[in-house]
């Protein structure tokens, strides 16, 4: 799994999860003087580097071992 998509993969679920958390900040009453995108930028940042130590890296390791291995011998 590349950057790129890991970085696909962060930005769908990082801009609506810090959406949601803008709201429910909003709704508590807790929501002055917290920027409109500062959820929604961290909560991307912070997807993409779980997701590229954790997932994306034993993803790339268990398709490694799916590749074939190729004969030297013709």
């Amino acid at each position: 799994m590349t950057s790129k998509r890991v970085a696909l993969l962060a930005t769908l679920y990082g801009v609506f999860t810090g959406a949601f958390m803008n709201a429910m900040l909003a709704l508590s009453g807790h929501g002055e003087g917290v920027s409109l995108w500062t959820f929604p930028v961290w909560t991307t940042v912070g997807f993409f580097v779980i997701y590229r130590l954790t997932f994306a890296y034993a993803w790339n390791c268990r398709a490694e071992r799916f590749v074939p291995i190729r004969s030297t011998r013709y």
